[in-house]
């Protein structure tokens, strides 16, 4: 289902989620580049897919006009899936932005350290935060053992 993918923009990657006819349709029309909708080589998902070279040239070349968060709020304005690909820094700020709480602190006493949110809230279980991600090293020779009973399953 293409674009259904990571796209170049002029400062870095933005992923475009387009799931059908009607939002490929929006996408054209965001991109200013309306007349790409209704091309009969791009018109439907398996013309897309079939010509997806071609699209891909088109699709880069305009969205190297702007940067990633233009694009963002450009295509998101018109309803359209898609978001930054961010490194761990880039995406807890732009998680943020969204107003969203992506830090929390996890451990005890002098082992409390920030660390990334479970994404997803649960009522009956929630997650709890505990103890602190493992120091560099921790629990290796226990991972290790359990690696090679693995291995030596697999060889039985």
């Amino acid at each position: 289902m293409y674009p259904y993918a990571p796209m170049q923009t002029g400062d870095g990657m933005i992923i475009i989620a387009t799931g059908n006819d009607a939002q490929f349709a929006r996408l054209c029309a965001a991109l200013a580049m309306p007349e790409v909708a209704t091309d009969p080589k791009f018109a439907k998902t398996l013309q897309r897919n079939a010509n997806r070279d071609e699209l891909r040239d088109m699709l880069h070349s305009r969205l190297a006009s702007q940067s990633a968060d233009q694009w963002f709020t450009q295509l998101s304005d018109a309803g359209l899936p898609c978001a930054p690909i961010q490194d761990v820094r880039g995406g807890i700020e732009f998680a943020e932005r969204l107003g969203l709480e992506p830090v929390v602190l996890a451990g005890t006493g002098s082992r409390k350290i920030p660390t990334v949110r479970h994404p997803v809230a649960y009522s009956r279980t929630p997650v709890d935060y505990e103890l602190a991600p493992p120091e560099l090293n921790n629990g290796s020779e226990l991972i290790r053992g359990w690696l090679q009973s693995q291995k030596a399953l697999a060889h039985a």
